[in-house]
C-alpha cells in the first residue's frame, strides 16, 4: 500500500523503521523507480536482534528517494535500549 501512496509523487521520501527486508518482494515494489540510501555505501544490518539474526544482515530500516536525488554520508547509528540501528543520510535534489 505504501508504495501505491508514494507512486502520485515525484519527489516522495520514505524513511524509517518498515520491517520491511530489502529481499521481499514489497521492498522491490516499493524502490521501483526510486532507490535506497542506505545501500549507497556498504549495505550492513539495521536490526540487531541477537546471533541467531546477526546472519542475515537484516536491511529493515530505509532512506527510499527517487532516482534523481543525490545521497552521501548514508550510514548507521546505534540508538541506546533498541535493537534497531538509526538511518541517516543526507539526501537532495541534484
Amino acid at each position: 500500500r505504501l508504495a501505491d501512496v508514494v507512486d502520485g509523487f515525484d519527489d516522495a521520501v520514505v524513511v524509517g523503521d518498515l520491517n520491511l527486508c530489502d529481499r521481499q518482494t514489497g521492498y522491490r515494489r516499493l524502490i521501483r523507480g526510486r532507490r535506497d540510501a542506505m545501500r549507497s555505501g556498504r549495505a550492513r544490518s539495521t536490526f540487531d536482534g541477537g546471533w541467531r539474526w546477526r546472519w542475515l544482515s537484516l536491511r529493515i530500516d530505509h532512506i527510499i528517494v527517487p532516482l534523481t536525488w543525490g545521497v552521501s554520508e548514508a550510514r548507521r547509528l546505534p540508538i541506546a535500549g533498541s535493537d534497531h540501528w538509526a538511518v541517516s543520510a543526507v539526501i537532495g535534489r541534484r
